[in-house]
């Protein structure tokens, strides 16, 4: 990546969409529940509203913890 990159976004906020891309992969398409709620929970931590529609999503989970963990992240994050 080019340092203007770099430059006009900054290196963390950059890391951050990254990761927040990674977690949603995470969130709608692991089968392994402890994954989806480390992801929901993660994508609360660092703030990632592009994550908004998926965590609402996650609220319907199979799993109590998911939906649970998704819950708070869109608290965390509104």
């Amino acid at each position: 990546m080019s340092d203007d990159l770099y430059k006009s976004t900054g290196k963390g906020e950059l890391k951050r969409k990254h990761q927040a891309v990674e977690l949603i992969k995470d969130l709608g398409c692991q089968e392994d529940s402890v994954v989806r709620r480390d992801a929901a929970y993660t994508l609360g931590e660092i703030g990632a509203l592009q994550a908004v529609d998926e965590l609402i999503a996650a609220l319907k989970d199979k799993n109590p913890l998911v939906r649970e963990a998704a819950a708070e992240a869109l608290v965390k994050i509104s």
